[in-house]
């Protein structure tokens, strides 16, 4: 029954590239050194991966475990940093995070692959097997350097450059083709979500459905949580990127593909953190005890999430500014695709009137507390008078009464009626204050 589904086309594996959002707090050097050290892992997970340490409730079959083993040992990894912004500045249990942008990690076959090691044996499926394999143990080992996007999988960019048979290799790629191949295809579409064989052909006709490129000769296919990037090996030399193995390429899909994709994604991932922030700052706006705070603490507080939501604004500006000018069609399909794929403008909006709904309780509170200074200064005032027509009426008594001993009296009872009455203006003033004081003390 599974052979039905085997297309008479397959594509031959040239590299696969893959994106982690992150946030870190390191210099260039301390980056590189724990980049260098990440790729050793990685290399070195490549390498001790065995049978018995595939999960045969994932990989069944024994024979396909023996080809993901054969598979990774004859694979190497590179790594590489991409900034993106570097004043971010997102605290996170009470540490800071300066620089916002992702790792690149470029899979590829070694330079001494062993001499039976056949190329068409790698596929979709056990490449996914080989990313999990060391995804969980990387962000575990530099959890202390990086906040990773642990909740998402590394991006997939999936490479081809040659199919098997060859005489297929200058295939044209239009409608009718794709739907012809379309499960071959899929497969190499979309990662992370199960290879099962008995999937039904409407499933990879979502996964086939769009197909970014404007040329005959390739197929750019860019879901959630991978992609697809099919270029015949002259296109590949000439149009994906700039590196001593193609000097003379444009590094067109590189940069204006990968490196695009990733840096929405990464967008995405801030956004997740800047709406968790609102979101904390909301439920404090209601809390009592926040409510209590100085109100140049509670602006702060505010002042830090809105900061982060403009230098996103400011990073989002030059994507929405090729939206609406770029004459380049790829591009313009690729961002567009992009933007509705993480739904960029929604989660824009949502951060946006969220924020809002803040400012309006924020300043509702500083209304509210100096509305309550204006009465607490107002009362200090009239304690004020009270002290100076007290002293008003001591001078009255001297003039009017001779005797000093009953002058003494008299003051004596008109200075504690005066000291009664201030402490009866005090005592509502300020206990209640000190009294919260005390049990915020208490409380840490």
């Amino acid at each position: 029954m599974v052979d039905e589904y085997k297309p008479n086309l397959h594509f031959i594996f040239h590299e696969q590239w893959l994106g982690i959002s992150v946030l870190c707090d390191l210099s260039e050097n301390e980056i590189s050194k724990n980049l260098q050290e990440m790729e050793q892992f990685v290399n070195d997970v490549f390498l001790k991966i065995t049978i018995d340490k595939i999960n045969p409730t994932y990989v069944p079959d024994i024979k396909d475990r023996e080809k993901i083993v054969s598979i990774a040992h004859n694979l190497k990894c590179s790594f590489e940093w991409q900034n993106y912004i570097e004043d971010f500045r997102y605290v996170h249990s009470n540490h800071t995070y300066n620089k916002l942008g992702y790792i690149l990690i470029r899979v590829r076959l070694k330079e001494n692959i062993s001499p039976d090691f056949d190329l068409r044996i790698i596929r979709p499926q056990y490449l996914q097997q080989i990313v999990f394999s060391f995804w969980f143990g990387l962000i575990k080992k530099f959890q202390n350097h990086f906040l990773f996007d642990e909740k998402t999988v590394p991006y997939a960019f999936n490479v081809c450059s040659e199919v098997d048979p060859r005489d297929l290799l200058t295939i044209e790629w239009n409608p009718h083709n794709i739907q012809k191949y379309k499960r071959e295809i899929g497969d190499w579409c979309v990662l992370y979500s199960g290879q099962f064989p008995d999937y039904h052909d409407l499933l990879y006709e979502r996964r086939v459905e769009v197909n970014l490129s404007n040329r005959s000769s390739e197929m750019h296919f860019i879901h959630r949580n991978s992609a697809f990037l099919y270029m015949r090996p002259e296109n590949y030399n000439k149009f994906f990127i700039k590196d001593n193995e193609t000097p003379n390429s444009t590094g067109y899909m590189f940069n204006t593909v990968i490196k695009t994709v990733c840096q929405m994604r990464t967008i995405g991932f801030a956004m997740i953190l800047v709406n968790s922030e609102i979101d904390i700052d909301t439920s404090q706006l209601t809390s009592r005890d926040f409510k209590e705070k100085d109100p140049g603490l509670i602006k702060d507080d505010l002042e830090k999430t809105t900061r982060l939501k403009m230098i996103l604004q400011r990073t989002l500006a030059p994507f929405f500014t090729d939206l609406s000018r770029s004459h380049r069609q790829h591009y313009h399909t690729l961002l567009q695709h992009c933007v509705n794929l993480y739904n960029i403008e929604k989660n824009w909006k949502m951060i946006s009137d969220k924020l809002e709904s803040n400012t309006q309780e924020l300043n509702s509170l500083f209304l509210d507390k100096q509305e309550e200074a204006s009465k607490r200064q107002e009362k200090i005032l009239n304690i004020v008078n009270l002290i100076l027509g007290a002293g008003i009426v001591f001078e009255i008594v001297d003039f009017i009464v001779d005797d000093t001993d009953l002058q003494s009296l008299i003051k004596k009872i008109v200075g504690g009626g005066f000291l009664l009455l201030i402490i009866g203006l005090l005592v509502p003033l300020y206990l209640p204050k000190l009294f919260k004081k005390f049990k915020r003390k208490k409380s840490k």
